[in-house]
């Protein structure tokens, strides 16, 4: 780099010479006015340097430092944190701080899980505590979330004790007609259907069924 601006007396034009040159930016240099200014510099760095990682890594070390207050909500922190790879602590202060937390978690939690950006044990978390807050009134959407699930066991468990929870047989496993069939009653897909085979339904609803029986 030829050091763009670093003669002139003007700060932003230093800074983007910083900027051009891939040279560390101090959080109090001049023409950082703010917080996303700094991070942007340290992202631009990271990004175009092989600063790389190791950057990221500063950059998530400062912003959780700095906390959420800093920031002054938490998408304004969540954010940053996740573009410097900070996944599972920018999905965990979602979950902790936004009014909708559960729902956008477990969205952002699928959706980093399927990129390999956070562990499965931490997608998992995040899907079942959804389901588990939605099963009394939405046991479809519920079992729908299931599937995320890694493992098929552990899904087949997760199935059962929802049903178990809601008792809502109908929604979830269809009804039986005069044929012996079950089928959903609008017609469509049976929810557990969607996630199982039928030797592996009918497996999960004989437990349940025996459980039931033990009650």
């Amino acid at each position: 780099g030829g050091g763009v601006g670093k003669g002139d007396g003007d700060p932003i034009r230093r800074l983007v010479g910083k900027l051009l040159d891939l040279q560390p930016v101090a959080g109090d240099e001049e023409g950082v006015e703010n917080t996303e200014d700094y991070v942007y510099c340290h992202l631009h760095r990271s990004l175009h340097s092989n600063a790389g990682e190791e950057g990221r890594r500063r950059l998530r070390d400062e912003v959780k430092g700095w906390g959420m207050k800093h920031f002054g909500d938490v998408w304004s922190y969540a954010l940053p944190l996740f573009l410097a790879g900070g996944y599972e602590d920018a999905i965990r202060a979602v979950k902790d701080h936004d009014d909708r937390g559960s729902v956008r978690s477990c969205t952002l939690a699928v959706v980093a899980g399927r990129r390999g950006l956070v562990g499965p044990d931490f997608r998992d978390g995040c899907v079942v505590q959804y389901a588990r807050a939605v099963e009394a009134v939405s046991p479809c959407v519920a079992m729908d979330y299931l599937a995320e699930v890694g493992g098929r066991q552990a899904r087949k468990d997760l199935a059962k004790a929802l049903l178990m929870n809601t008792r809502a047989y109908a929604d979830l496993a269809g009804v039986v007609g005069d044929d012996g069939v079950r089928a959903a009653a609008d017609g469509g897909q049976v929810p557990i259907d969607r996630l199982f085979g039928r030797g592996e339904v009918r497996d999960i609803l004989r437990e349940c069924g025996d459980e039931l029986g033990r009650e």
